[in-house]
């Protein structure tokens, strides 16, 4: 804050996290209600640990607190979106990603399901609702748009997938390098400017590849 930063944008609380968890924690056979208590019980703990995250920033900062949520359905974030906004966070950011590997997969499903998500999120909360887009989309501004014909005035460009990679010294899946290039970047003023041109009554926001003070007057300008 003291650089002179407008906002922070706290990382996400993930869908797929309380999930496994959850797994890795259930030690109780099939029983299905046993199975629910556990997944319940996981949600509660993770939840309460982000709220205490949330409000501790919030008491030595000055500026805006944004809450982000990363899901691939409606599920249960309703409710978190609106824990997360009683807790004092000043806007929502919505992490809606999704690698879609069915084969009948129905082409645009995806879109439909994040305007989906995005409204009813919306319609839950008061404070601003922002999404974060993925890059694998085959028409980023047929998504904006949808996005805001349902009542959208933000997105983010872009999230990124978690990678893999193979260690094949010990054969064994491990984790793909993670932290962002300024490669990254070109993708984003790309999609920035014809996103804006298109759609200029939506805010836009660059995420990824921005390593230099030149790297936000490029995003800027595009």
């Amino acid at each position: 804050c003291e650089a002179g930063v407008s906002a922070i944008v706290l990382k996400s609380i993930f869908e797929e996290q309380i999930e496994e968890h959850a797994r890795s924690m259930q030690k109780m056979g099939d029983h299905s209600e046993a199975a629910d208590m556990l997944v319940s019980y996981v949600r509660s703990n993770v939840l309460n640990d982000y709220i205490k995250h949330l409000k501790a920033v919030k008491q030595n900062v000055n500026v805006p607190v944004i809450g982000s949520i990363c899901c691939s359905r409606l599920g249960e974030w309703k409710s978190f979106a609106k824990v997360i906004e009683e807790a004092g966070a000043d806007a929502l950011e919505l992490n809606i990603m999704s690698l879609n590997t069915q084969k009948d997969y129905q082409y645009g499903e995806y879109e439909i399901d994040q305007a989906v998500i995005f409204s009813e999120v919306k319609r839950s909360v008061r404070i601003p609702v922002t999404v974060k887009l993925t890059s694998r989309l085959t028409n980023p501004v047929a998504a904006v748009n949808m996005l805001y014909s349902h009542g959208a005035t933000d997105v983010v460009l872009f999230n990124r997938h978690y990678q893999t990679d193979i260690d094949t010294d010990n054969m064994r899946l491990v984790t793909g390098k993670q932290i962002s290039s300024p490669h990254n970047l070109y993708e984003r003023l790309r999609w920035a400017a014809i996103c804006s041109a298109s759609i200029p009554l939506i805010r836009y926001a660059v995420s990824g590849g921005v390593h230099s003070g030149n790297d936000i007057v490029k995003s800027i300008l595009a």
